[in-house]
């Protein structure tokens, strides 16, 4: 047969691989620009494709192109957040580590409440982000001006935020009514409910409310008065009077449930130094990661926790799915409250 006749063959990707010996999941990653592949193999795979005189495809030559971000995280490290700073301090981590993982750089943008509104906008557009995550500051103008300006916002740690934007947050009716419930299947038939007012958070203390109550009415135990206890900060020592009196009370309880940690933290302190052993005596439960367990000198509290990395995963997809189609229809995703032991919580003794 005449040679010229021959018809030409085709040179595919596996006839690359078995010339440059490597694998053809190799040559493909190599051609298309992945960063998977080391600069000196794609470089010779490159080189032995162009000999072979395989055409490249353009789209495959910037399929993997990576598209770097600055995600910033604005934090209000006013006084008034300290009960959450354990929990930043967490959020900080490991969002950090979730923009690191997508090859983009990671800032922190912290505000207070001196700075007004001029000062936090400014601020923000000098970091040169591209995107960013809002922990609990929420202040609306601030907010669509970033939008504005094409930076996509997320927020987070904040019920009370304004309508039209994106929010990550947990469950805290869940949260409460599982606490709850894990009480009651312990025994426990008489639990307290300790609570105080976050003022940048309003709907965090009626949601956990609704789901401690919801889960008595379950059981058909009925809500007392005298086991609803309103604690404050700056008076210690009329805490102190208020678990004394209803422990003395004929109905005493034998569990209680804290808005959150810092507050059972407290709790603990009071009921030891009178001589009650947790948990043998009194049960304590709380919503936790404002204390930090880490630490021996804090007590070991049994809490329903926030998932923060899942949190923080969530944040990032959106903000990066954002990049990508910045006409998204907003949406809010909460996430489950998981149960922590610790070793607060025991069944109810029978002389309780």
């Amino acid at each position: 047969m005449d040679i010229k006749n021959k018809v030409k063959k085709k040179i595919t990707q596996k006839d690359i691989a078995m010339a440059a010996d490597v694998s053809i999941a190799t040559v493909s990653m190599a051609l298309a620009n992945s960063p998977k592949i080391p600069e000196n193999t794609r470089k010779m795979i490159v080189d032995v494709a162009k000999r072979l005189n395989y055409q490249i495809l353009e789209k495959n030559k910037q399929r993997y192109q990576k598209v770097e971000h600055n995600i910033g995280l604005i934090v209000d490290i006013t006084s008034a957040n300290s009960h959450v700073w354990n929990f930043l301090r967490i959020m900080i981590e490991s969002l950090s580590k979730e923009v690191q993982f997508r090859d983009s750089t990671f800032i922190l943008l912290p505000i207070s409440d001196r700075h007004s509104k001029d000062d936090v906008l400014k601020m923000i557009m000098r970091s040169g982000v591209s995107g960013v995550v809002s922990f609990i500051y929420a202040e609306e103008s601030v907010l669509i001006e970033l939008e504005a300006q094409g930076i996509p916002v997320v927020l987070t740690f904040n019920e009370q935020r304004p309508d039209g934007f994106f929010y990550v947050g947990h469950d805290d009716f869940q949260g409460a009514y599982e606490a709850t419930t894990y009480l009651l299947k312990l025994g426990h038939t008489k639990i307290a409910y300790i609570y105080t007012e976050r003022n940048n958070l309003p709907f965090l203390q009626s949601n956990r409310f609704v789901g401690y109550k919801k889960a008595l009415n379950e059981w058909e135990l009925t809500l007392s008065q005298n086991h609803i206890i309103h604690y404050t900060q700056s008076d210690i020592k009329q805490f102190r009077k208020s678990i004394l009196k209803v422990m003395n009370d004929l109905a005493a309880p034998t569990a209680f449930l804290c808005l959150d940690d810092t507050i059972s933290a407290v709790l603990h302190h009071i009921l030891t130094t009178e001589g009650y052993k947790i948990p043998q005596d009194i049960s304590i439960i709380a919503h936790g990661d404002s204390v930090d367990y880490d630490n021996p000198v804090n007590p070991q509290i049994t809490t329903m926790c926030t998932d923060i990395e899942l949190s923080s995963s969530i944040c990032c997809n959106i903000l990066f799915n954002r990049f990508d189609d910045p006409e998204k229809s907003y949406s809010s995703i909460k996430t489950r409250e998981i149960l922590i032991e610790r070793g607060s919580c025991a069944r109810k003794s029978s002389n309780a």
